[in-house]
């Protein structure tokens, strides 16, 4: 079933013709049957990854993992929320830059170990420039790229991915598919940053 970028479900244009008390029995079984298969594609909340300063949305329910990753030779414990709907990947990860190892240090060793992961060449990664409205209070920078690479299974994806941080609070998030300037816009909208403190 077609839906909007806010999964509202498409009304109707045809008129159903009453015949009856059988005619309006068929009409309202024909409408509970629509009603039911009417699941959103795009069913946006809230996420904040643990400990971390900065929120965003996820179109559908994440599934949370963690685990220790080796950056700039050093091991930093990464969480993930995570989630696919409408041929799209949702995804937030973050961690904190662990004690003697620079922010900076860290963010190139992320975007490097991205670029691996996707398959791209740092030469074919492009600038991006997403839309987010953290408010002069937050503190926080941010750093984009898009690209195209490839899934683990080799298939090709459009990757766009944006990190923020603060101090030691690191935050990725990123979507790989290729998503519609509607539902993009309403992905960046939801992402913010607590004020400082």
């Amino acid at each position: 079933m077609v839906t909007d970028a806010r999964g509202a479900c498409p009304r109707g244009t045809q008129r159903t013709q009453r015949t009856g008390q059988a005619g309006w029995v068929a009409a309202v079984v024909a409408a509970a049957l629509l009603l039911a298969g009417c699941s959103p594609t795009f069913n946006w909340r809230e996420v904040r990854p643990p400990g971390s300063a900065f929120r965003a949305m996820l179109p559908c329910k994440p599934d949370a993992a963690q685990r220790t990753v080796a950056l700039a030779g050093r091991p930093v414990a990464l969480d993930m929320l995570s989630c696919d709907t409408g041929g799209l990947t949702f995804a937030v990860a973050s961690m904190q830059a662990p004690q003697g190892l620079a922010t900076d240090e860290l963010l190139a060793a992320w975007q490097s170990a991205t670029q691996a992961s996707l398959k791209v060449p740092a030469a074919q990664v492009q600038a991006w420039v997403p839309d987010v409205r953290l408010g002069p209070g937050s503190g926080a920078a941010l750093t984009a790229w898009r690209a195209a690479g490839a899934r683990a299974d080799g298939s090709p994806v459009q990757a766009h991915v944006a990190w923020l941080y603060r101090g030691a609070d690191v935050v990725q998030l990123a979507v790989y598919g290729p998503i519609a300037p509607a539902v993009m816009a309403q992905w960046l909208e939801g992402v913010a940053a607590d004020a400082t403190p």
